[in-house]
């Protein structure tokens, strides 16, 4: 058993450190991402030395899994809901609302600032939330995004009429049980682009995470556009210096 390997099958015996409104979601949350986690990991590529920032904490599985390898710090909507986890394995996470708070540190205090799988959620204004994620990176630092992807084929599934936002009642309804927003909109990576743009942001690197979906079109689709037809988008961007 790999170190990763003995992180998660931790992580699986602190369960009965969860809230219990959302200790199911949290298990079934962990068992389903534990791949991406991995993939995670190699892409954020943190160094002991680096000062990390993590945006939306919550389930916190991430931010155990960073702790051993750099100085985290992790933000959270409501980092309550996983109090006794959070003291349990000495984690720090300030409670921030990203939407219409600014984010409680100084400009450039950090290296890297990991903002994985919440863009899709935020409800009211994301360049609000890159603005302040670009004020306190410093300068050369990098975001490490993550987003579901908007492929080709989403497109077409589209033009189908399949919808590709979900369903309305239950991303609402996960603000109740959860205690956070589901999926609100997904961009595509020309949205990404110009938003990071807007606030000094310049992709350096992509890759994409997940599964290809099966299906007729998808097998001719695939060899033209191979892992861009994946889940999931990871993106690095670069903060200019000037």
């Amino acid at each position: 058993m790999n170190q990763f390997e003995e992180k998660i099958k931790f992580l699986e015996t602190q369960t009965h450190l969860i809230d219990k409104k959302i200790r199911e979601w949290w298990s079934n949350y962990l068992k389903n991402n534990i791949g991406r986690y991995e993939f995670s990991l190699g892409f954020i590529n943190a160094d002991k030395r680096d000062s990390v920032l993590e945006i939306g904490s919550i389930p916190c599985h991430l931010t155990y899994l960073l702790s051993s390898e750099c100085n985290v710090t992790g933000v959270d909507l409501e980092p309550n809901r996983n109090k006794e986890f959070i003291n349990s394995n000495g984690l720090h996470i300030e409670k921030c609302d990203i939407e219409t708070e600014k984010l409680p540190f100084d400009d450039q205090s950090f290296d890297k600032i990991v903002f994985l799988e919440v863009l899709e959620h935020l409800r009211i204004n994301p360049i609000f939330t890159l603005k302040e994620i670009s004020r306190v990176l410093k300068p050369s630092g990098r975001l490490i995004l993550s987003t579901p992807n908007v492929s080709v084929l989403t497109r077409y599934e589209y033009l189908k009429g399949l919808g590709y936002q979900g369903d309305p009642v239950e991303e609402f309804s996960k603000l109740e049980t959860i205690g956070h927003m589901g999926h609100f909109r997904v961009f595509d990576f020309g949205d990404i682009k110009s938003m990071l743009n807007h606030v000094n942001l310049n992709i350096c690197k992509t890759d994409y995470y997940g599964a290809i979906p099966q299906g007729f079109v998808s097998s001719i689709l695939k060899p033209f556009y191979g892992k861009k037809l994946k889940q999931i988008i990871f993106i690095d961007a670069e903060k200019n210096d000037s």
